[in-house]
């Protein structure tokens, strides 16, 4: 995501908790079942629009939100899919 104009960084706030129990909830669920699928998890900033007070206007903007999104799912996309 660094590489197409988005800051990412691992972060040690206190939501880290919830973030990692529910990656490893669901990637102990996926081996458990034995599951073809793969899994991963991905915290988006929150909109500045939609929490201005928690955001002190330092959220994404819906726009930004959505280039975000498609860059996302642009690069699960190249990078899951099979070479050929």
């Amino acid at each position: 995501l660094s590489n197409v104009k988005f800051q990412a960084a691992a972060s040690d706030s206190a939501g880290e908790f919830l973030c990692n129990y529910v990656m490893y909830t669901t990637l102990h669920h996926i081996a458990s079942q034995q599951l073809p699928c793969r899994a991963g998890f991905i915290h988006a900033s929150p909109l500045r629009e939609e929490v201005p007070d928690l955001t002190n206007g330092k959220g994404m903007r819906l726009k930004k939100w959505i280039e975000f999104t498609e860059a996302v799912v642009y690069l699960l996309r190249t990078s899951l899919s099979p070479a050929g």
